[in-house]
């Protein structure tokens, strides 16, 4: 895509977030105005994905763009290509909050824990619940993309939150809770979405990954057809 495509969409975003602003305003119904202006920041955090694509397109860097919009590099880096809305306002906590140490997919060929030990997954302190991840679609595999995962959580208070990693959490589908806002740690988050240094052995060894999972998968489907015949 072009600038000029990224900008038309980013103006489409902007507009729907004019749009449901001045209907906010004009709606007394408590409940009702508070659902129009969440609708209207989840559009302004399109409307930033958008213009991060701008930025982009036209050859600004990073680091540059960053100290602009008040957010960490890395962590403006990873919220862009992890392909969700782009959150640039930080979240204050006022007590604790949950974090995703570690996970693994349910129903799969390949169920094990990744990224916390075995013999930690029994510790009292963790939460478990179950998500399913969709990723937006890119040019290559992610392991985990389409797969149902249980996530184990750690309480931390608010001030730890941003030294565990992804301060502003990534949206995940929960059965029951409908589309919720997850927080997890760097290496989580490498985990389902890769290694941010595409030249990097990890990164390397991440495609590998899931390219040894697919297979394994259609290896599993072919049998499960088989069988059933």
């Amino acid at each position: 895509m072009t600038v000029e495509s990224h900008r038309f969409t980013t103006d489409t975003c902007i507009g729907n977030v004019m749009m449901l602003l001045l209907l906010a305003k004009d709606t007394h119904e408590l409940p009702k105005r508070a659902g129009i202006l969440a609708d209207a920041q989840h559009h302004l955090g399109w409307a930033m994905r958008s213009v991060m694509a701008e930025c982009e397109e036209a050859g600004q860097p990073w680091r540059a763009v960053a100290p602009v919009v008040g957010m960490p590099h890395g962590v403006l880096y990873r919220q862009f290509r992890g392909g969700g809305p782009v959150v640039a306002a930080e979240p204050r906590y006022s007590g604790e909050a949950y974090v995703a140490v570690g996970f693994r997919t349910v129903g799969d060929v390949d169920d094990r824990w990744r990224v916390i030990d075995e013999a930690d997954v029994t510790n009292p302190d963790l939460l478990s619940a179950e998500f399913v991840f969709e990723p937006a679609p890119t040019g290559h595999r992610r392991p985990f993309a389409g797969q149902r995962l249980e996530m184990l959580y750690v309480a931390v208070g608010a001030v730890e939150l941003e030294g565990l990693g992804r301060g502003r959490g990534y949206p995940l589908w929960h059965g029951e809770l409908g589309r919720r806002p997850i927080h997890m740690t760097e290496p989580v988050f490498d985990q389902l979405f890769g290694p941010p240094d595409v030249s990097s052995p990890e990164r390397a060894q991440w495609l590998a990954e899931a390219v040894r999972l697919d297979e394994l998968r259609k290896t599993h489907a072919q049998q499960t057809a088989q069988s059933k015949l």
